[in-house]
């Protein structure tokens, strides 16, 4: 599984989400991975939840399961 990390210059913006395309919903195969990874993160690191998304993204071309940390 791919990961990708960002930043955000404010402090406002804290915290661990993972994002999954929009063509994948949640019953598809590329949620329950995004899912595990954004448990496994919050419980390591302690970080704020902001649980898993989806939206448009580039990773709409992939032919496997794949999302964004």
């Amino acid at each position: 599984l791919p990961i990708r990390t960002n930043a955000a210059p404010s402090p406002q913006a804290h915290g661990v989400e993972t994002w999954v395309d929009s063509s994948w919903g949640p019953d598809d195969l590329g949620w329950k991975p995004a899912e595990a990874v954004q448990r496994a993160v919050v419980a390591a690191t302690g970080a704020r939840d902001r649980g898993v998304r989806s939206k448009r993204l580039y990773l709409r071309h992939t032919h496997l399961p794949a999302a964004l940390l």
